[in-house]
């Protein structure tokens, strides 16, 4: 029993030392965490008349060791489309957010956040526009 029991873990010792069945990463994985660094979290588009439809840029850098990929933009709003170029950023590299927002029946001080998500997770990024819209047609009575 002890001789079948030494054998049992001789084998397993080297089998767990066999170099060529040593797993390694794909050449094509990246290793470390990519790194959100926006030059502005906000944007005001200032004051503007109801109907209006401006666009805003959010640029951003990846400062962080590993390719930052964008897999979700999520604006909660349907008076925000976000679109982000390229998706998939590699690091040091550069990219933009663009932000078009219409103010069409919408009136008074609004602020308009959305969601930046990507693969890793913990990293994503929540950024916002905002705006005073003049609505003409909305009557206030007291």
């Amino acid at each position: 029993m002890k001789k079948g029991l030494v054998l049992l873990v001789v084998l397993l010792a080297a089998g767990c030392s066999n170099p060529a069945r040593r797993e390694t990463a794909p050449a094509t994985q990246t290793t470390g965490a990519p790194a959100f660094e926006f030059t502005e979290e906000i944007y005001n588009f200032g004051r503007l008349q109801s109907g209006e439809v401006v666009v805003a840029l959010f640029r951003f850098k990846n400062s962080g060791k590993g390719v930052l990929r964008i897999t979700r933009i999520d604006s909660g709003c349907g008076c925000l489309a976000v679109t982000a170029e390229p998706e998939n950023i590699p690091p040091g590299g550069s990219g933009k957010l663009t932000v078009t927002f219409d103010t069409s029946g919408l009136y008074g001080n609004q602020y308009k956040a959305f969601l930046v998500e990507t693969d890793s997770p913990g990293i994503s990024k929540e950024l916002a526009v905002t705006a005073e819209v003049i609505n003409e047609n909305i009557q206030f009575q007291q």
